[in-house]
């Protein structure tokens, strides 16, 4: 039972719990929200459907943005092929 008690960092222990930010809980409600009016069965106005369709685009952009930031800079390998190589 005693592992289930988180401590404070001011107790000497670390907080492990991974907790959203808000700003990942906006971006999840908000591609929840585009994933549903995009595939809505019902007759929407086609502005709301685009706007939905770029609000899509616009999560998928921010996903991949953060993806390359939290990426160690080393991570990447050049996979160049030497110079004799045909």
């Amino acid at each position: 039972m005693n592992d289930l008690i988180m401590k404070t960092p001011s107790e000497g222990g670390r907080c492990t719990d991974e907790r959203p930010t808000l700003y990942q809980r906006v971006k999840e409600a908000l591609a929840l929200v585009a994933q549903i009016v995009i595939t809505a069965p019902l007759k929407l106005p086609p502005k709301v459907v685009q706007g939905a369709q770029y609000l899509a685009l616009l999560i998928g952009l921010l996903d991949s943005l953060d993806r390359d930031a939290t990426q160690p800079a080393g991570d990447e390998v050049d996979k160049e092929e030497p110079d004799g190589a045909p």
